[in-house]
């Protein structure tokens, strides 16, 4: 995860992402047996020493989450069937707001289902099967693909920043953001397309 998302950054010919399983479910979690392996034959001479091992290896499978936030490109998740454990720390990030289903979750580690995760805003959306969800999925990617690459993912490094700061230090990112980012030749094709009557997806931005 972590090698590939850091190749898609870097990757101009890439305007979106959409991450899905291939198997019969999205994803069955962490390998208990590989990290449990790992933790047993840390390496160290005392407790302080492998604890500080451990936590090193506990922060490099924290960031194979933390790249889809750091990687500009939207990320869409296609997720069908069962997915354990490996999102839950994402989980417990996006439903922050609700602390009281956050807690019910966390101490019970119960099953959410489509419905409910829908409901509470876990996710956008639900489908019958995985071929139309697929197809949505692909669908809304070549939707944000069509938009200015300038936009989109000043748009989303923004949105992160914004969700870690107040309003105030938000606001000050985003004015030092905009005095280089507005000069985009990107505004301008965006509004003769307008004037035109034309869509997004008519417009032919350079890659970024």
């Amino acid at each position: 995860m972590v090698e590939c998302f850091n190749k898609i950054s870097q990757d101009s010919e890439c305007h979106a992402v959409v991450i899905s399983g291939a198997g019969k479910i999205f994803t069955a979690g962490i390998d208990l047996m590989e990290i449990g392996s790992i933790f047993v034959m840390v390496e160290g001479d005392d407790t302080a020493r492998k604890a500080w091992n451990i936590r090193k290896k506990i922060r490099e499978y924290q960031e194979t989450f933390n790249v889809l936030e750091k990687c500009p490109k939207p990320v869409i998740a296609a997720i069908h069937g069962a997915c354990i454990g490996g999102a839950y720390p994402k989980l417990i990030a996006l439903l922050a707001p609700v602390p009281s289903l956050v807690n019910e979750l966390t101490f019970t580690a119960r099953k959410m289902m489509a419905p409910e995760a829908e409901s509470s805003g876990l996710v956008s959306r639900v489908f019958q099967d995985k071929e139309t969800m697929m197809q949505s999925a692909f669908d809304l990617a070549v939707e944000i693909a069509s938009k200015s690459p300038v936009a989109v993912q000043g748009s989303k490094v923004n949105l992160v920043y914004s969700r870690d700061h107040s309003v105030p230090e938000g606001l000050k990112y985003m004015a030092a953001w905009n005095m280089s980012m507005l000069q985009t030749e990107d505004i301008i094709k965006s509004a003769q397309a307008s004037l035109e009557k034309k869509t997004p997806k008519q417009i032919t931005y350079a890659k970024l």
